[in-house]
């Protein structure tokens, strides 16, 4: 069966939106897609892996909670992200930015608030050659 991948791409950013910890798997049985479909569309709509967009998902929603509530605990803000275990956040947090969380949240706390969005485009090319450039939003 094919997919349009940049509205297979959507469908993908809406899952991790409403749950951002869904690993592939997750997202593939929950989608009914093969993982290497799921892979394939991010990979062509985002120019960026599964994980890598994953992992920027967690980190706007982890900076808009630092944001919101500053005084959170980091265990409830990794349960409030969708985490088991504060561990396993905080390993996630540092892949994403570099930082552990609570110099993530220094850093929040230090910068004016901004609006975080994803914005990422995609070429979709028509049989006539043409070029059309399509934008997808995330958060």
């Amino acid at each position: 069966m094919s997919y349009d991948p940049r509205l297979l791409f959507e469908r993908i950013l809406t899952c991790l939106q409403e749950s951002p910890c869904k690993t592939l798997e997750d997202l593939s049985q929950s989608l009914r897609l093969s993982e290497r479909t799921i892979q394939k569309a991010v990979n062509l709509s985002a120019g960026k892996s599964f994980r890598f967009v994953r992992d920027e998902v967690i980190l706007i929603r982890v900076k808009w909670l630092f944001e919101e509530q500053p005084e959170l605990p980091i265990k409830e803000v990794s349960f409030g992200v969708g985490f088991k275990s504060a561990s396993s956040f905080a390993r996630a947090v540092k892949r994403a930015c570099g930082l552990s969380p609570e110099e993530l949240r220094s850093r929040v706390a230090h910068e004016l608030p901004i609006a975080q969005t994803l914005e990422y485009s995609s070429v979709n090319r028509s049989r006539g050659g043409s070029q059309q450039r399509v934008k997808v939003s995330a958060l």
